[in-house]
């Protein structure tokens, strides 16, 4: 039985009221609300359904703008300037700190992977991982952990060409995603949307009847997932829309693109710490709290920035050490969460009650978000790291939002083609 989405059965439903357009004057208050109305409005001349893509906006909205108001006059756990320069020791001893139930290895003992290596098996070009110290350590420890985790449950003994073959269509997707990101993240940010917005339709298709027809852990699932969506498509839609005004341009930059990335975070350590609270066996309450610091650096330590020339987004550091600190933490931090948030998607569960004899795993989901997003954005950005933020979200909406994957024999592939 080849299972591609939870909603084969569940009947069409009508489609929604168009939204008031937008009027080129957003304002300061305005500028969210705005994109979104792009969107949806989109959305509808396109032939799709906008009554939860409506209420998730609603969602969002009142999100974004508690979020810019909240980082404005929240004080940080710790000063970005205290932090000073960071190096392996402090990475490896921070790893050592918050992780003792689950511990990586790679704080306590030298790993042998080959970032490199393991980014040109599929595909790429891994000297970008390479080129920054801090960024090569990270994606080791990664990688090591992901062979500690699923080598013996699930056959990924290593990143060689064998060990990839227990995975059909792994290797040819994720070099086919490299490629785009390479070809997306090096063309201007207005073009964009003509990769990120038909995952998005692909998706609403299928999850909002989820959302509006299922129940229970499903229904919480679908919501959430969609409303990612629209996180991340914001994070550059935001600037795209508003970059000829050099004032709403000024503010998007100095609140709006800082809020937007700390909801994203935010967003995934409130997912995870549900599961901490409901007992799940994946979620992990030190990857939470880890989470935590993460989301205090972004929201305060780091500056935005815009560039005329692709890549457009890119970061400032602000402090010495910043830099490096807020993305070797994410990394790590991310990785791990995306752990946590593969192993409750609800096609797993529905996958194993359909078939018995099914072949579907994790571990492709995972290969993705680090090879195409996580480690894919490092290896982009190239030895100052300054322009992870282009990278990051086009391979995010690639790596964690357009993969399917048949239940009978676990093969992988986008779900634009599928």
């Amino acid at each position: 039985m080849r299972v591609r989405t939870l909603i084969m059965l569940v009947p069409a439903i009508a489609r929604g009221v168009r939204m008031n357009r937008a009027s080129e004057g957003a304002g300061p208050k305005g500028y969210i609300e705005a994109c979104l109305d792009d969107m949806i409005n989109k959305l509808d001349d396109d032939g799709i359904n906008t009554v939860v893509p409506k209420r998730i906006a609603k969602d969002v909205i009142h999100e974004i703008h508690e979020v810019v108001e909240r980082l404005k006059t929240a004080v940080p756990s710790k000063s970005c300037a205290s932090y000073g320069q960071f190096d392996n020791a402090e990475f490896k001893a921070t790893l050592k700190d918050f992780y003792t139930t689950n511990p990586w290895s790679c704080a306590t003992r030298r790993v042998s992977i080959n970032s490199a290596n393991v980014m040109n098996t599929f595909g790429g070009k891994g000297s970008g991982v390479s080129a920054n110290k801090y960024a090569k350590l990270t994606t080791q420890c990664v990688f090591q952990d992901m062979v500690d985790k699923y080598g013996s449950s699930d056959k990924l003994a290593g990143f060689d060409d064998g060990s990839l073959r227990n995975f059909p269509g792994l290797q040819g997707l994720t070099q086919q995603f490299d490629d785009t990101l390479d070809k997306v993240g090096n063309s201007d940010l207005g073009t964009w949307g003509d990769l990120t917005f038909p995952i998005l339709e692909k998706n609403l298709q299928s999850y909002s009847q989820v959302y509006r027809w299922g129940f229970g852990s499903p229904k919480i699932f679908a919501y959430e997932f969609l409303k990612k969506h629209f996180l991340i498509m914001l994070t550059s839609k935001v600037v795209d829309k508003f970059r000829s005004d050099p004032v709403a341009l000024a503010e998007i930059l100095e609140f709006y693109r800082p809020a937007l990335l700390f909801a994203n975070i935010e967003w995934a350590v409130n997912f995870e710490n549900e599961g901490v609270e409901k007992g799940h066996a994946t979620a992990d309450p030190e990857n939470v709290k880890l989470g935590r610091v993460v989301m205090d650096l972004w929201g305060h330590c780091l500056g935005f920035q815009y560039s005329a020339t692709p890549p457009n987004l890119m970061l400032d550091a602000g402090s010495k050490g910043m830099m490096e600190r807020s993305l070797m933490l994410y990394t790590v931090w991310n990785y791990r969460y995306v752990t946590y948030f593969t192993s409750i998607h609800p096609l797993y569960t529905v996958c194993k009650k359909e078939l018995w004899n099914n072949h579907y795993t994790n571990v492709p989901h995972v290969v993705q978000h680090v090879v195409v997003s996580l480690a894919g954005s490092l290896n982009e950005a190239g030895p100052d790291l300054r322009s992870w933020g282009t990278w990051r979200g086009i391979s995010l909406m690639m790596a964690g939002c357009s993969v399917a994957q048949d239940c009978g024999s676990g093969a992988v592939s986008s779900i634009i083609e599928a």
